[in-house]
């Protein structure tokens, strides 16, 4: 049984350090170990560890897999931690009705920990944040910031703070850079390429470029599993923004296999970006592909649509509107542009809503 452990621990470590192909070899011995020695303990642990070698966009389906088995585990407390699990590989699909079932069998299981308060909280503010129900997801936030702090988790007070910025970036209008990416929170690159999407997202495309300007290539980075797919995204998004056709080639070809999720970490899902299909439009209109953009634009209107995620639908109508009138299409561009515009107003999204205006203008 120790055995089994320290292989699962060898295989979380390895994630964490990025050597993803020997974790999930170490990950799948210590599994096949804990089921010989049919201790409930030891299959939660290496399956756990399965999830974290699993935890890039690759092993989606793989982490699904995992939860569910964790799930079936009736009986063990630690089992509970399986629906969990199953919303964040949910949400990574774009299933966000059924992600929400998750998270409801997670809370009814009544897990007496301030970790699982917090996590439940970021989660429920993910899908408020995606539904585009604002002041609910704030409120999240703010018992995700109090459960942080009585924790004693600076690293859950920071990551809370970080996500309070993306929507207020959505919500406000104004300069609302957390502190914790000040003080150098995170890795160089996190803080660095989250400075310029923020940046981005509160159309200061100076101090964006500023901070653009100092990563690696998309190619050469160094990512941690869980969070590849956002980091491509991020990338896409500010290689869009500052009119960078290199950069946004690179990040369109690695979020390319990747089209068909939704634009969440891996992991610990606190945001979501909608469907992948939206950056790969950005990343191919700043590229030139403009056919292609209007192409992916499309699937991610559908696909935001049928998941419910109405701050993701403008924001894809708007840009496909702006393609389509690169097409001169212009009839089907303002029909989108006045759907952006009206989802924005009554969303309380007020950049979108001037970009929009501007626009049908």
């Amino acid at each position: 049984m120790l055995r089994a452990k320290l292989l699962a621990l060898q295989a979380v470590i390895g994630t964490m350090a990025g050597a993803s192909d020997d974790a999930v070899r170490t990950g799948a011995a210590a599994l096949a170990m804990a089921e010989r020695l049919g201790d409930p303990g030891a299959v939660i642990a290496t399956l756990r560890a399965r999830r974290h070698a699993h935890s890039g966009p690759d092993g989606v389906d793989v982490r699904l897999e995992v939860a569910d088995r964790t799930v079936a585990l009736a009986g063990e407390p630690a089992s509970l931690w399986g629906h969990l699990w199953r919303f964040d590989a949910l949400m990574q699909l774009g299933r966000v009705h059924e992600a929400e079932v998750a998270l409801d069998l997670f809370e009814s299981g009544r897990i007496d920990l301030p970790l699982a308060h917090w996590y439940l909280s970021l989660s429920r503010a993910a899908v408020l944040q995606g539904r585009g129900r604002f002041a609910d997801a704030f409120a999240c936030l703010d018992r995700a910031s109090r459960l942080a702090e009585r924790g004693d988790n600076p690293h859950g007070v920071a990551a809370t703070e970080i996500i309070r910025a993306y929507y207020l970036s959505a919500t406000r209008v104004g300069d609302s850079v957390p502190a914790a990416l000040r003080r150098g929170f995170a890795s160089s690159l996190m803080a660095r390429l989250t400075l310029a999407t923020l940046f981005v997202a509160m159309e200061d495309l100076d101090r964006a470029r500023e901070h653009y300007q100092a990563l690696p290539p998309v190619d050469q980075a160094q990512i941690q599993e869980w969070y590849r797919l956002t980091i491509y995204g991020q990338y896409a998004q500010v290689a869009a923004a500052l009119g960078d056709p290199v950069g946004a080639s690179a990040a369109y070809e690695r979020l390319l296999p990747y089209a068909s999720l939704h634009m969440t970490n891996g992991a610990n899902v606190a945001l979501t970006g909608g469907s992948v299909h939206h950056y790969l439009g950005l990343a191919a209109a700043t590229a030139g592909r403009v056919d292609t953009a209007v192409d992916h634009f499309r699937a991610a209107v559908a696909a935001n649509a049928a998941s419910g995620l109405l701050p993701r639908l403008a924001e894809s109508r708007h840009r496909l509107a702006l393609a389509l009138l690169a097409r001169g299409e212009q009839a089907e561009a303002l029909t989108n542009a006045k759907e952006a515009n009206a989802i924005a107003g009554s969303l309380g999204m007020p950049r979108l809503l001037a970009r929009t205006a501007e626009l049908l203008a």
